[in-house]
């Protein structure tokens, strides 16, 4: 693992010249906007405020902070795009629990406002706690770990399990963060994963030293599969957003590299036709490719999704079995497959109805189904199927309504 840590910290480690690019252009952004400023102040935020960036990074956050007496008098979004406005002349608002800005010149820049706060019982959104994240990791995460929060975050980034946002539910850069601090180092945070069982607790700061997490924290809070108590706030699980898909494909993908070593597991790979007839393995599998709206990662993310589970979910009513389906977004396209277990299936299949101690179901099923007959005191009834092939299934559905406001356009790209 020696030899692949160091390989892999050549390519994804930011160089001495390339940090300080970057800090040239964030320093002359902060002092252009607090220049302007004059209820708030900005300061960098992110990986960026951490010291846990990537090579090529390319975007930076700045929270601008106002006052918490300020903000109860003042749209505190509105009151900063005043400022932006007269300071760059192209610039997204953005929508959002509260609005941010984008501005785009070498750097992206997402302008956030935020309330100055304390503690984090004084926020009144997610963003106003995130200065106290940034302090916590400087504190704890020694050099070499920052070296291993990158080997962690490009290793979910390799994966497809990489950020927070509704279309991901993968690991954020934050958790990233927080699991490394926690187990001490990238290698031991792997060993620590690979034996992860669903509702872990990872709880750095101890807050539940003495009293159950799952009693005292918020259920919405303790759905994932995956609870880490957020180290600066005690009633909020930094992993809510993980996905039980996301969470099974790290601890495999933890177990492999482990298994085998290699700098491939931190390389983003995009899934082509071929690699996934090879997964298939002489299974019937079906490969479609939709191109994505314009707008907002997460939210045409999060349209493209819904294709994907609607897809997956007519395949199961047509009573198909499916081994493995999976989507991967790449870039402005969205590849989906699914792999059954057989294809064709038996043309009809046994619809089982009420027991016969129901008199009153009973003459419903039969009023619908008037070949029923009793077995073992139950109805059953042989249904004769629509879609036998799943192939016709699979075409009727892409071409359902239900889709066509959520991409741009469906293409067909293998289907056997």
């Amino acid at each position: 693992m020696k030899n692949v840590r160091k390989e892999v910290l050549e390519a994804i480690k930011p160089s001495k010249k390339e940090k300080g690019q970057l800090q040239k252009s964030i320093t002359a952004t902060l002092k252009k906007l607090n220049g302007s400023l004059k209820r708030a102040k900005a300061i960098i935020g992110g990986s960026g405020a951490k010291g846990t960036f990537l090579k090529n990074q390319k975007d930076a956050d700045i929270f601008v902070l106002y006052e918490k007496e300020f903000s109860h008098n003042h749209n505190i979004s509105d009151e900063l795009e005043k400022t932006i406005k007269s300071l760059f002349p192209i610039y997204q608002r953005i929508h959002g629990s509260r609005d941010y800005f984008q501005v785009k010149n070498d750097v992206l820049f997402e302008f956030v406002p935020i309330i100055k706060i304390r503690r984090p019982s004084e926020a009144e959104n997610i963003t106003d706690i995130s200065p106290l994240h940034s302090a916590w990791v400087l504190k704890h995460a020694s050099e070499k770990q920052k070296d291993d929060i990158r080997l962690l975050k490009a290793f979910c980034k390799a994966n497809h399990i990489y950020g927070a946002e509704s279309h991901i539910k993968g690991f954020s850069g934050y958790v990233c963060e927080i699991l490394i601090i926690h187990y001490g180092s990238f290698e031991k945070t792997l060993r620590s994963a690979s034996a992860w069982k669903e509702k872990t607790v990872i709880d750095p700061a101890k807050y539940y030293k003495r009293k159950n997490v799952f009693m005292a924290m918020n259920a919405s809070k303790i759905q994932a599969p995956l609870i880490i108590v957020d180290p600066v706030q005690e009633s909020r699980n930094a992993a809510a957003a993980l996905s039980a898909d996301c969470f099974h494909a790290f601890k495999d993908q933890a177990k492999k590299l482990q298994k085998k070593p290699s700098a491939s597991f931190f390389r983003q790979k995009d899934m082509t036709k071929e690699s996934i007839i090879r997964i298939a393995k002489n299974k019937p599998v079906f490969i479609v490719k939709a191109n994505l709206l314009d707008g907002k990662d997460d939210i045409v993310g999060s349209k493209a999704l819904k294709v994907f589970t609607f897809l997956k979910a007519e395949l199961e009513r047509g009573g198909f079995v499916l081994l493995e389906s999976q989507h991967q977004f790449q870039g402005s396209a969205f590849m989906m497959w699914f792999i059954l277990e057989a294809d064709p299936i038996p043309a009809s299949f046994i619809h089982k109805g009420p027991p016969l101690s129901l008199p009153k179901h009973v003459a419903v099923f039969k009023k619908r189904y008037p070949s029923a007959k009793p077995v073992n005191g139950i109805l059953q009834v042989a249904v004769k199927r629509k879609f036998p092939r799943a192939g016709d299934l699979f075409k009727k559905s892409i071409s359902s309504p239900y889709n066509k406001d959520k991409v741009k356009q469906i293409q067909q790209i293998h289907i056997a």
